[in-house]
């Protein structure tokens, strides 16, 4: 009986550390799918000229990609060519400035 016991308590603990690590790599995927969307955006240039459209942030190399519209071709930008891109939702705005290197 003994055995049995402490052997179901060993299962049981294995299922919760299995449990708890797919949680977490779940709720890591939802995380980065929040960013992974596009949202309105108003992105300024080192040159100080500014662009209208959608745009989202890729969280891997840290680069801007931006659409005109939801139809139009991807343009990539980086720290070197953007100073600034504000990213909104609703009425709820995040300002991203890249910093100089």
């Amino acid at each position: 009986m003994l055995l049995l016991k402490s052997n179901l308590i060993w299962e049981f603990y294995k299922f919760k550390r299995i449990y708890a690590s797919t949680q977490k790599t779940i709720l890591l995927l939802f995380y980065l799918k929040s960013y992974a969307q596009y949202f309105e955006a108003e992105l300024h240039f080192m040159n100080e000229t500014t662009k209208n459209g959608i745009a989202r942030i890729n969280t891997l190399n840290d680069k801007t990609i931006y659409k005109d519209h939801k139809n139009s071709k991807k343009e990539k930008y980086n720290h070197k060519n953007s100073s600034n891109l504000i990213l909104k939702k609703d009425s709820i705005s995040h300002s991203f400035r890249y910093k100089k290197k």
